[in-house]
């Protein structure tokens, strides 16, 4: 795991996939992420093969079920919406162009050098794990913005789950032996305790206290 600190300073210039955003001082950090966005949403649709033109791309977001118009698309593209950047389009895009939402807002991941905040410098990977609520980050007045960290409890106790629920389910296709039976009801009663401890912490928790889920 990395480790150490980025400390804050303004960002002048970012270089994403071969294109370059300037981040000047008559330009707002919000129209530069925007910009970013609308480069990697071009990149990601003349990827295509064969090449998506804007009308395709506009027509896969209507499939999605909420259509962005050719026009909207094309003002996006071309830098003349400013700043605007709604966060379902934000979702509907990456959606349509198979892609997680945050490759659309840090395409320079991992290594690459980002403004999560204004003057909030950090890796592309470390905007990532803040965006997704894997890693804390400490935005209070002078803290500087840690590289790294540690998974919150509640993540790990989500993978934890995941990874008993994957057990389980291999069980299932074995014999049903004395020491078979005993490991699921130990594993049954771990996901117990992960699903009680996710309920204390305020996670919304689908089955019982048996361990369902």
């Amino acid at each position: 795991m990395l480790q150490g600190h980025i400390k804050h300073k303004r960002l002048h210039s970012a270089t994403l996939d071969g294109y370059c955003v300037a981040m000047t001082e008559k330009e707002d950090w919000a129209e530069a992420q925007a910009k970013v966005v609308a480069a990697e949403v071009a990149r990601l649709r003349k990827a295509k093969r064969p090449k998506w033109s804007i009308k395709r791309l506009a027509d896969e977001t209507e499939r999605l079920g909420y259509p962005i118009g050719q026009s909207v698309l094309s003002n996006f593209e071309y830098g003349r919406r400013g700043a605007r950047l709604e966060v379902v389009e934000l979702l509907v895009l990456a959606a349509a162009l198979d892609v997680p939402p945050a490759q659309l807002l840090w395409p320079n991941y991992p290594d690459g050098i980002v403004e999560y905040l204004p003057n909030w410098p950090a890796t592309a990977e470390l905007a990532a794990l803040i965006f997704t609520g894997q890693v804390r980050a400490d935005f209070s007045t002078g803290a500087d913005l840690p590289i790294g960290g540690q998974l919150r409890e509640a993540d790990a106790l989500i993978e934890e789950r995941r990874r008993l629920n994957e057990t389980i389910r291999t069980f299932s296709h074995g014999v049903n032996t004395e020491s078979l039976i005993q490991e699921v009801k130990r594993i049954s009663e771990r996901r117990a305790e992960i699903n009680r401890r996710l309920a204390e912490l305020g996670y919304e928790v689908t089955g019982d206290s048996n361990g369902e889920g």
